[in-house]
C-alpha cells in the first residue's frame, strides 16, 4: 500500500522540487504525517477505525480501509 502514496510522497525526488508539504499544518509530507498526525485526516481515520500506528493502519489487512480513506479524504485525487 505504500506505493499509493509514493507520488505524493516522494515525486519531489524525480522533479527535483521542494518536498511537499500539508496544506492544513504545512509540515512535510509524509505517510506517517498523514496517518498519524495530520488534524486534517483524524476524523476520517478514526471513522473508519483505521489504527493511529502507520504501520499497523498500512497493513495488507487494512486494505479496504486504506481505499475508503483515500476517496473519503481526497487524498485519491491527487495520487
Amino acid at each position: 500500500m505504500l506505493d499509493i502514496y509514493a507520488s505524493l510522497t516522494h515525486s519531489y525526488l524525480i522533479s527535483k522540487e521542494p518536498r511537499p508539504r500539508c496544506d492544513t499544518c504545512n509540515q512535510i509530507l509524509t505517510i506517517k504525517h498523514i496517518m498519524e498526525k495530520c488534524t486534517q485526516y483524524t476524523s476520517t481515520s478514526t471513522n473508519l477505525n483505521m489504527p493511529s500506528n502507520v504501520v499497523e493502519a498500512l497493513d495488507e489487512h487494512q486494505t479496504t480501509k486504506i481505499i475508503v480513506f483515500l476517496n473519503i479524504s481526497n487524498i485519491i485525487k491527487k495520487l
